[in-house]
């Protein structure tokens, strides 16, 4: 209402400058003036006015009013807007009747002003409300995830109890052994239910907290939401200690050997560990030679990421050394040095035991399953090495562990032989995203950390609607939840490249184990993400599969000379929800598209134009305005040319949120 008032005393000045001084350029100013006031106008008759003040009865009459005197201006000036004398002549009365429209916009700001404080005053006795809903939710759903935790570890207990019954009664009969096939197909099942009901929930708050820690939040509130961030990881970090055990409990150790780049692997551990090393404000130091040896490279990267995870929890300040040297004859020895509190002698026989913790007692200050150093062990003796730590309380702690390996000859040499960190990836892409999920908010979560970079996303709410979709739309790339009702993510992807589609497929699950990798890649998935589902996450793939916008694609759709006013005037929401109501203009103008008889049936296709540009200029979407511009020039309109309009208004917005927040 403020905008469109102030739009009006503007037409009034450019009425009283055209009279003073009849030129063109005066004329077309006063016409240009309208023109705002009338896309003014097309907002209080279908937009965010109209919805809120739904229940002022008053309102809605002194708003239809207004509309009418806008409607009959616009009559007057389009009558005499292709005639300079008429127009000239007519600049009184249209001063008369512009002067009307702003009075009776002042009193509506008033008017609005009255009532608006009320439904804020309101609002805010339901925010106090619902955030007293929201902690009883909150706290609620603590104790569950602490009461599953518990459940899970009597779980385990129980089931490695039952598997050495199992193991001695199998030497004695046939019978025994299928009970111990048994059990075991019982546990994996429970191991993989778990992994997906745990996984499916903290995915969603892992993936909140990320777009949370991506606005502009209070000190402190910042402060809550990096802990809740931090407790999600710890938590996360404890699911997979369990599932890595219970794997290579009921399965062994099983490796394949392969050409592995020390500086390769390097490279991959400084760019998995800056961000937690920033946060932690610690030192890293990588010094690795540039050979190439055959091992197993994806358990020699589990063992790292335990001792280098490790490291970083116990040094609260400091620098973390990674070291690694060819032994003589067919061996490789990696230490991983720390600054931190270190081991008493007397404790580190308990180290890499199940479940063990140097001062375990509930007020020991460092949390975990003490399941990390056990599962390393297991791997190193499975492959043939040895692990030992050795330390001095105080003085920190040196972690190694040696492996046979076959040395297979030099490896290409980074810049002075020691790794750096990765590159930044690009912050926005130009990339069109089809993502099926079911879980309605792991759907928001994910759309809205993909839409953080810009990439334009179309969600499936299953397997039969994600392959619904890719009949009628194209998309550059499709991430795809494995479990959903109707059609799995399996066989979705199966159908979609019997049918010939060719575009990248990325796996999303909650299950983490390997077969779950490799039934994805057997059905045609092109790559594989555990959830949750984290903003690095979704970084690493958009950079692998979209390709990055040059430059800054704001100045080119946006006009922020008009955005920023605009933005300041209405606020934050307002603005927000107005691009809502421009996005249901784009989709209107569609339908009508869909309905008219050809291209060339301009007449029914002209009035949606004209609201979208007005609409789109006073938002500051330059680009869509004139888009929209040169369609109600153009004598005939192919169906491409508005399918051009839909895909620069979808990225125009995104582009404007991103603007405003």
């Amino acid at each position: 209402m403020f905008q469109t008032h102030r739009e009006a005393s503007r037409l009034v000045d450019a009425i009283l400058v055209a009279e003073a001084d009849p030129t063109p350029q005066t004329l077309d100013a006063v016409r240009l003036n309208f023109d705002l006031v009338y896309s003014r106008m097309t907002l209080l008759a279908a937009g965010i006015f109209a919805e809120t003040f739904r229940g002022s009865e008053q309102l809605q009459m002194d708003a239809k009013a207004l509309r009418i005197e806008i409607l009959d201006l616009a009559d007057k000036i389009d009558g005499v807007v292709g005639n300079p004398e008429a127009f000239t002549q007519a600049l009184p009365h249209l001063q008369r009747d512009a002067r009307r429209v702003q009075d009776r916009s002042n009193d509506l700001v008033i008017a609005t002003n009255e009532r608006l404080g009320t439904a804020r005053t309101e609002g805010r006795a339901q925010l106090l409300t619902d955030y007293g809903r929201l902690a009883t939710v909150v706290a609620a759903t603590t104790l569950l995830f602490a009461a599953t935790i518990v459940l899970q570890f009597n779980q385990m207990k129980t089931i490695l109890l039952t598997q050495r019954q199992l193991r001695e009664l199998s030497a004695r009969n046939s019978e025994s052994a299928k009970l111990a096939r048994a059990a075991s197909d019982a546990k994996s099942l429970f191991l993989a239910t778990m992994s997906h009901e745990i996984r499916t929930p903290l995915n969603g708050i892992i993936g909140a907290v990320d777009l949370l820690i991506g606005t502009d939040l209070k000190p402190e509130q910042a402060q809550r939401a990096q802990t809740i961030r931090r407790s999600g990881d710890i938590l996360l970090d404890v699911i997979n200690d369990i599932l890595d055990y219970s794997n290579l409990d009921a399965n062994g150790v099983t490796y394949q050997n392969a050409p592995v780049s020390l500086l390769d692997l390097a490279d991959l551990l400084t760019d998995v560990f800056h961000q937690r090393l920033v946060a932690a404000k610690l030192g890293f130091d990588i010094d690795f030679p540039p050979v190439l040896v055959s091992t197993d490279d994806m358990r020699l990267r589990q063992v790292l990421l335990n001792l280098i995870g490790n490291a970083i929890k116990f040094t609260p300040k400091g620098v973390i050394s990674l070291r690694a040297r060819v032994l003589d004859g067919s061996g490789l020895r990696i230490e991983v040095q720390d600054s931190g509190v270190g081991i008493a002698e007397a404790d580190q026989p308990r180290l890499f035991q199940n479940f063990s913790q140097v001062g375990a007692s509930s007020a020991r200050p460092f949390g975990g399953t003490g399941l990390g150093l056990a599962i390393s062990k297991r791997i190193v003796t499975g492959m043939g090495g040895t692990i030992g730590v050795e330390s001095a309380v105080g003085q920190g702690s040196t972690f190694w562990f040696e492996l046979p390996v076959e040395i297979l000859g030099d490896a290409p040499r980074t810049e002075g032989g020691k790794a750096g960190f990765a590159p930044p990836q690009a912050s926005r892409y130009d990339t069109r995203i089809l993502l099926a999920e079911d879980n309605a908010i792991n759907r928001e979560v994910a759309k809205a950390l993909l839409e953080s970079f810009g990439a334009t996303v179309t969600t499936a709410p299953d397997g039969q609607a994600a392959v619904d979709a890719l009949r009628w739309a194209s998309f550059d790339l499709v991430i795809m939840d494995l479990q959903m009702p109707v059609m799995d993510g399996i066989v979705a992807t199966q159908t979609l490249r019997q049918l010939g589609f060719g575009v990248p497929v990325v796996g999303l699950t909650a299950n983490a184990f390997a077969q779950d990798r490799q039934r994805c890649l057997d059905a045609g998935m092109t790559e594989f993400v555990a959830k949750p589902v984290t903003r690095e996450k979704i970084a690493a793939i958009l950079a692998e599969f979209a390709s990055p916008v040059d430059g800054d694609p704001e100045g080119d759709l946006l006009d922020m000379n008009q955005l920023r006013p605009i933005l300041e005037d209405l606020g934050q929401q307002l603005y927000l929800d107005l691009l809502v109501n421009l996005e249901e203009d784009g989709q209107s103008l569609m339908r009508v598209v869909a309905e008219s008889a050809g291209p060339q049936d301009t007449d029914k296709h002209d009035p949606a134009l004209h609201a979208l540009k007005g609409a789109a200029a006073t938002l500051g979407l330059k680009r869509v305005g004139e888009k929209a511009q040169e369609l109600r020039d153009a004598k005939v309109i192919g169906a491409e040319a508005f399918g051009a309009l839909a895909k620069l208004l979808d990225i125009s917005i995104a582009a404007a949120r991103a603007a405003a927040s």
